[in-house]
């Protein structure tokens, strides 16, 4: 039996969860484009956990003692969730090199010390009749950058029913010095951050109003789910345009698009909450 007044909490989970499937795992990836290397992403991402450690009692805070704009609250996190995921967009990606080298039916394992003297890039490489990314590292020597050859990072990597061409694309990563000079990476680093503080918050939120709305009646569980089917719905449709996009980036549009229609859809599926009036607490730190 359909419960007509839950519909719009199970749409919220659905909507606001399907948005964040095809920019959560992209925001790594993205960072990569910049520049980042994988060491400053994880201490970002390792970082942000204590922001939102502040944020979520803060807004919590708010929200109990403006119990009746809660709603208007809540949906203005989405709005601002949405226009800092999306506002990534808007930042250049830094220049990538490309390269078609053939290889044999083995590729050997990377030998710097056989190769010393050699530039050693890592890179992305797929084989043409292949659209699986397989990570490699380039080297040529500086008096000749043309030349390019591959190795295999860990071990020798079997051709096999590949074809004997890679088309590769060199992974850019800045130096720290450069990098932390970069208006890119602190912008990018703003908007990952807000963004992310902005999720977790209305996450915490969400299950708040969720309980506003089922009270002792119904099971949260059930709503809940909503939000894992929408999240893995299209974080999967997401990843395929990633995946045909590999250089390009229309790969990025194509997951702010989605994450940009299903925030106004949840926000439209918002205006159909309906939250039971709650008076506010008349001193916060004692209730």
């Amino acid at each position: 039996m359909i419960v007509k007044k839950l519909l719009p909490i199970k749409a919220h989970y659905f909507f606001f969860m399907a948005a964040l499937g095809p920019i959560l795992p992209q925001l790594q990836v993205f960072g990569r484009e910049l520049g980042i290397s994988s060491v400053v992403m994880g201490s970002v991402t390792g970082i942000l956990p204590f922001v939102y450690l502040l944020a979520k009692p803060f807004f919590g805070m708010i929200v109990d003692i403006h119990r009746n704009y809660r709603k208007c609250i809540f949906m203005g996190l989405i709005v601002i969730m949405a226009i800092s995921y999306g506002c990534i967009i808007f930042i250049p990606l830094k220049s990538a090199k490309f390269y078609e080298i053939k290889v044999g039916e083995v590729i050997s394992k990377c030998n710097r010390t056989m190769n010393n003297g050699s530039i050693f890039e890592e890179a992305e490489c797929s084989a043409e009749n292949s659209m699986k990314l397989i990570k490699f590292e380039l080297y040529y020597s500086p008096e000749n950058p043309e030349n390019v050859s591959i190795c295999a990072i860990n071990e020798q990597f079997h051709v096999e029913n590949l074809t004997n061409t890679f088309k590769c694309r060199e992974i850019p990563e800045l130096p720290i010095d450069l990098l932390f000079e970069s208006l890119s990476f602190w912008f990018f680093i703003a908007l990952l951050s807000i963004g992310t503080v902005a999720f977790n918050v209305i996450n915490s939120i969400s299950d708040a109003v969720c309980f506003d709305v089922i009270g002792d009646e119904y099971d949260y569980g059930k709503q809940r789910t909503w939000g894992s089917v929408g999240y893995g719905m299209t974080a999967v449709v997401s990843g395929y345009a990633m995946d045909f996009l590999p250089y390009n980036i229309g790969g990025y549009k194509a997951a702010i698009f989605i994450m940009l229609l299903f925030s106004i859809l949840d926000l439209l599926s918002c205006l159909k909450l309906k939250l039971p009036i709650i008076p506010a607490p008349e001193n916060i730190w004692k209730d």
